[in-house]
């Protein structure tokens, strides 16, 4: 169907749709029989056709500017640091992986006939679902994939039909990844890698039209919830620097010190890139060996002491422990020439330096070390300290940072005498954290 033009033709597109009355239902997502008699379809049914045509209307027209504005953006022109620069690279891998498709067309036609099989098994699922028909799914999402979890995605032969195509075709390109010869190790991973990003944007729970709870909500709202959105994009844009930021929450709805952050601390030492923090234990028994936490540079200290609920600072005190939180300051343009031997050596290493000072009995410090910032892997009695070795085999790369291996390693190693394992938590590793 060609859209109509101007807000007439979106008038005249309702009235197409037979939707000028309260009580007819779109016919694109009429009910229909499934033979599952105990679980209904939703009512898809537009309230106010005049008020959705509107919203429609200026849905499209806002878009338009908004298109134009992203065009226009810095980062929407080739730079090595834009998201054009990203595309242009992906389009590029992917290009690469379709020219090694194409030199054993045997292969691919198999592939190929493959495919087209399973669409048509599916086609033919879907009709027999139509006409009352119970069938088994010919693909289903696995169990930890949240964005089918709606009962629309399986109850509903519209919508089940768009989720296992977007599955077929996922997992054939997946497989034909998978079995591609002639593809070095880093080239397997990067195309991976842009796979699942495109994949992941194609889903059809990112299309309006084919995602349930959006389009109950469209129908519901009568369109302004599309318009809602297109207006938080715009606000976004305005707000935005060289790089397009998308809003994920209000961030005018939370306040350090109020809900979050609340966990009673005081600063003891700060330097010009991060700030110490230090919590003391909330139970009558201590233990000896204090924490020291350092989050990923990217992050506020906040994220490790949001509500109480859910405050990993809160646990850990509650557990006895003495924390010492590295809190980073945001980096402008004073502190453009500090590299990545400063953020370990006036970072972590003076961090650190300030726990032992601070706590004064003692010399062994616990290393809680989140993320990016692991310092040094565990490694087979008699080798070489990784920490040791790391520093002094890239001492033409991080000159000052070589004569601290050994401090390095004494930090690393206290941490296998804290004995967290005890308390449900797993130290000098990715965060894995169970209360016990």
């Amino acid at each position: 169907m060609r859209l109509p033009q101007g807000e007439a033709g979106v008038f005249r597109l309702a009235r197409q749709l037979n939707l000028e009355h309260p009580t007819n239902k779109s016919p694109i997502m009429a009910e229909t029989t499934t033979g599952d008699h105990d679980h209904p379809h939703p009512d898809y049914r537009i309230d106010d056709p005049e008020e959705f045509a509107r919203n429609i209307f200026k849905l499209y027209e806002e878009g338009g500017r908004v298109l134009n504005q992203l065009l226009a953006r810095p980062d929407g022109q080739v730079s090595p640091y834009s998201a054009a620069s990203e595309a242009s690279t992906a389009v590029h891998t992917v290009s690469d992986i379709f020219n090694l498709w194409m030199t054993d067309p045997v292969k691919l036609m198999d592939a190929q006939s493959n495919l087209v099989q399973s669409y048509m098994d599916l086609w033919g699922n879907t009709m027999r679902r139509m006409m009352g028909e119970q069938v088994d799914p010919v693909i289903q999402p696995e169990p930890s994939d949240n964005r089918f979890k709606d009962p629309e995605w399986s109850a509903n032969p519209y919508f089940d039909f768009w989720k296992q195509a977007y599955l077929l075709t996922t997992r054939w390109a997946e497989d034909l990844l998978e079995h591609t010869d002639g593809l070095d190790e880093r080239t397997r991973h990067k195309a991976e890698f842009y796979f699942r990003q495109i994949s992941s944007a194609m889903s059809p729970s990112n299309v309006p039209m084919m995602n349930p709870e959006v389009v109950r909500e469209t129908f519901a709202t009568n369109g302004r919830n599309l318009v809602s959105g297109m207006e938080q994009l715009v606000k976004d844009m305005e707000k935005s620097g060289d790089l397009l930021k998308i809003s994920q929450t209000d961030t005018g709805a939370f306040e350090v010190g109020k809900n979050l952050g609340m966990s009673p601390g005081k600063i003891v030492f700060q330097n010009d890139i991060f700030q110490l923090i230090q919590y003391s234990p909330s139970t009558d028994k201590v233990h000896e060996t204090p924490l020291l936490m350092v989050p990923p540079w990217i992050n506020k200290f906040y994220i490790l002491d949001l509500t109480p609920p859910k405050s990993f600072v809160k646990y850990i005190v509650d557990q006895g422990f003495t924390v010492f939180l590295v809190s980073w300051v945001n980096p402008d343009k004073d502190l453009a020439h500090k590299s990545f031997e400063d953020y370990m050596i006036e970072g972590v290493l003076t961090a650190a330096d300030a726990v032992r000072r601070e706590d004064g009995r003692r010399e062994e410090v616990g290393r809680l070390v989140l993320r990016a910032e692991r310092l040094a892997p565990a490694h087979p009695r008699g080798a070489p300290h990784p920490a040791e070795a790391c520093a002094r085999s890239e001492a033409h790369q991080l000159p000052r940072l070589a004569p601290h291996a050994s401090k390095l390693q004494r930090l690393d190693l206290a941490v296998s005498r804290v004995r967290p394992e005890r308390h449900g938590l797993t130290l000098n590793r990715p965060l894995r954290w169970r209360p016990t």
